[in-house]
């Protein structure tokens, strides 16, 4: 099982690590004045560290089974342990990409990213292609990668990826999670998008519709080399699943997506086999995505570093919820690993990194702004 430092070698590797960064409400509980921005002074946070008012952030994460609302329960956990004014809430948004939009409309604090959403989001690429986004939050820090898949249910009929045709009714994952821009940009590449019968539907429908045999092929994620979110648990202790075969220009042509990585690795956190031997492979091939938690431009320097150093003191117990989330505590410059250059890193963190010793100066820092967009 491949271990985190190690992915994010293979995306340097793949040239996609440069510089990197789920989103709040601000719903007014916790400030001193009841403006119903959840702060002191108006913008989502307290007003100092000396008697410092409670804070409480929102963050956008994608429903409860997702690997982004994990991480964040965790990080809800650690502070309510390790900080005596700092809180953090999941609220569950319709994906990755939405939760980036009600960042930009202001009414989240902080957001769950991605590499490639960043990066799409200054190019009008997809997911935001038709309505473009203007205000992206800062960088923050690496919540953990996400490794996705293309997987077939027993009694499908497929076994190598040229079985596949437009007869194939494939689920790509959610419209808005992240890890679906993994999915199409894999039927994309290997020329199935506009062939195959795709069917959009929530997660939580998933395992009924595959157990009635309307859907033949899905979108598949596990975060970190360790575990599966909780609604893929709960598909493939109701379904049987196996592995798809690709040919090497199959794996070719993945090669070439740019800012994601492309390996082949065994399965991990499935219960079932997926039955590589009998497809006759030995690992999966695999796309590879790195997810990134993002601080508001309006949340105080001392709110962010404050939450830095929770998750780099108790990464323990942010752990316990997401297995996948990076061990900070033992190598803190991982923090480093995924910025993307020219995107400015949230003040507070890089705060918190320059004391801790290991900033970048070559890094941009943001700005704070004196309210929500």
């Amino acid at each position: 099982m491949r271990q985190r430092r190690e992915f994010l070698s293979a995306l340097a590797a793949a040239g996609l690590v440069g510089a990197a960064g789920c989103a709040g409400n601000g719903n007014g509980n916790g400030n001193g004045n009841g403006n119903g921005n959840g702060n002191g002074n108006g913008n989502g946070n307290g007003n100092g560290n000396g008697g410092q008012q409670q804070v409480d952030l929102t963050m956008g994460a994608s429903g409860s089974g997702s690997s982004t609302f994990a991480a964040t329960q965790g990080m809800q956990r650690a502070l309510d342990a390790e900080s005596d004014w700092l809180d953090i809430t999941a609220q569950e948004t319709a994906g990755t990409a939405a939760s980036m939009r009600l960042y930009a409309e202001g009414q989240l604090d902080m957001t769950g990213s991605a590499r490639h959403l960043r990066l799409a989001a200054e190019n009008d690429g997809s997911p935001f292609d038709e309505e473009s986004l203007d205000l992206l939050a800062y960088q923050g820090f690496i919540m953990f990668v996400i490794d996705v898949w293309l997987l077939a249910r027993d009694g499908s009929g497929i076994e190598h990826i040229d079985d596949i045709d437009s007869e194939t009714v494939v689920w790509p994952l959610p419209p808005g999670f992240g890890t679906r821009e993994a999915t199409t940009a894999m039927l994309q590449e290997l020329g199935l998008w506009d062939e195959v019968e795709l069917v959009n539907m929530a997660e939580g429908d998933i395992p009924g519709v595959l157990e009635e045999g309307r859907a033949d092929v899905i979108g598949a994620y596990g975060s970190g080399g360790i575990n599966l979110p909780g609604w893929l648990t709960q598909v493939e202790s109701r379904v049987d699943l196996h592995a798809i075969e690709f040919g090497e220009e199959h794996k070719d042509a993945l090669r070439g997506i740019d800012d994601m990585s492309f390996s082949e690795m065994e399965p991990y956190g499935f219960e079932q086999s997926l039955e590589l031997d009998r497809i006759g492979i030995d690992a999966l091939p695999t796309l590879t995505q790195q997810f990134t938690t993002d601080i508001g431009r309006h949340v105080e320097p001392e709110v962010a570093y404050e939450l830095t150093r929770v998750v780099h003191e108790d990464t323990e117990m942010v752990q316990e919820s997401q297995p996948a989330f990076p061990n900070y505590n033992d190598d803190l410059e991982q923090m480093l690993d995924g910025y993307i250059e020219d995107h400015p890193v949230h003040p507070g963190v890089a705060d918190y990194l320059e004391d801790q010793g290991v900033w970048d100066d070559s890094l941009e820092r943001g700005e704070i702004v004196d309210e929500r967009p």
